[in-house]
C-alpha cells in the first residue's frame, strides 16, 4: 500500500454508506489516500487494507479527534460517513491546497442540486454573505496546521469543525472554498443524539464568536435555559428579518474568539473516557451519558 497523501477522519456509525464512499473515491481519483473512522457501530464485512476503523463509545467531537490522531497523511481531511462527494474531489482539492499549503483550509462547497435545491455557500451567515467569515463543511488542511490548532473539547458532536476554521482565520490562516469540489450530507435529517445535542454546539459557538451571546464559559458544564434564549434571539436576529433599519451589519457583529480553546488530550484513555463537556444523559433517550449508540435503552433508535 502506498503511504497516503490524504487522511479522511472522521466519527462515523453508518455502516451503510461506507464502502460507497470508499469505493467512489478509489475510482474517480489518483491521489493516495486512507479512510479512518472512529464510533461505536462495527462494520459486519472487511474492509480494505486503507480504511481503518477504531471501536470507542466516546462523544462524536472526541471519535474525529481520534481518527485524526492516526492519520498517516500529509494532509488530514475532516469527513462524515453521511457525506457525498464530487468524482475527482480528492484530485481537486489537493490541487488546490497546494498552492498554499502551510496558510490554507479548504472546503469543498455544499451542493444541493442532487437533492434537487440550490448549491449553497457556506458562510456564518448567509449562504453567500461574504460580509461574514468562510466556514467549512468538510474541509482539507495540511496536518501540521491540524496539530497546532486541534479539536475543542467543549463541543459535543457538530461545529467543533467550524471553530478550527475560525481560529485558523483568526491566526492569519486562508479558508477557502473550492469552487470545483464539492459535498453534501444525505442523511442530515436523521434524529440521532448528534442533532439532539445540535443546539449545546450551536449556542456555544455562536457565544464565542458574536457580541450578543452569553459567555461561552456557562457552556463548558451545562445547557441552560438562559443559554436556550440566548441562541433563540440570536437566530431570530440573524434570520430574514435581520436587515431591517437600524440593524447593524452582519460583519459588526464578530468580535475575537471569547476564550482560549480547551483542545483534547491523546491521553491513555482517550477511547473510553469523554473529555469535555458531556451531559449526564441524553435528552432524546434519557440514558445516563452522552446518548449515542446506547442499543438497550428505551427510544434508543432515536440514538443512532
Amino acid at each position: 500500500m502506498n503511504k497516503p497523501v490524504i487522511s479522511l477522519c472522521g466519527s462515523a456509525i453508518r455502516t451503510k454508506y461506507w464502502l460507497n464512499t470508499y469505493n467512489k473515491f478509489k475510482e474517480t481519483n489518483k491521489v493516495p489516500f486512507e479512510m479512518i473512522y472512529a464510533g461505536d457501530v462495527k462494520p459486519d464485512f472487511d474492509l480494505p487494507e486503507n480504511f481503518k476503523f477504531i471501536y470507542t463509545e466516546v462523544k462524536p467531537s472526541q471519535c474525529a479527534y481520534i481518527a485524526c490522531m492516526q492519520a498517516q497523511g500529509e494532509y488530514i481531511m475532516h469527513t462524515n460517513d453521511d457525506w457525498v462527494y464530487s468524482d475527482g474531489c480528492l484530485d481537486q482539492v489537493l490541487k488546490e491546497i497546494s498552492a498554499d499549503p502551510e496558510n490554507m483550509m479548504l472546503t469543498p462547497y455544499l451542493n444541493r442540486e442532487p437533492q434537487g435545491l440550490q448549491p449553497q455557500g457556506c458562510r456564518f451567515f448567509g449562504d453567500f454573505d461574504k460580509s461574514t467569515p468562510q466556514l467549512v463543511e468538510s474541509f482539507i488542511v495540511h496536518r501540521d496546521v491540524w496539530h497546532k490548532l486541534g479539536y475543542d473539547r467543549t463541543f459535543l458532536s457538530v461545529h467543533y469543525h467550524i471553530d478550527i476554521a475560525m481560529r485558523h482565520a483568526e491566526a492569519g490562516g486562508k479558508v477557502v472554498q473550492s469552487e470545483i469540489a464539492w459535498t453534501y450530507d444525505i442523511d442530515s435529517g436523521h434524529p440521532h443524539a448528534c442533532m439532539a445535542h445540535h443546539g449545546h454546539d450551536l449556542t456555544l459557538f455562536y457565544a464565542l464568536y458574536l457580541k450578543d451571546m452569553i459567555d461561552p464559559n456557562l457552556l463548558k458544564t451545562t445547557m441552560s435555559p438562559e443559554a436556550k434564549e440566548s441562541l433563540v434571539r440570536m437566530c431570530e436576529q440573524a434570520g430574514p428579518r435581520s436587515q431591517k433599519p437600524g440593524t447593524p451589519p452582519r460583519s459588526e457583529w464578530f468580535v475575537p474568539r471569547k476564550i482560549p480553546v480547551d483542545i483534547f488530550e491523546n491521553k491513555d484513555d482517550l477511547l473510553t473516557v469523554n473529555q469535555g463537556y458531556a451531559p449526564l444523559q441524553c435528552p432524546v433517550c434519557g440514558v445516563p451519558g452522552w446518548g449515542r449508540g446506547r442499543r438497550n435503552a428505551p427510544n434508543a433508535e432515536q440514538c443512532r
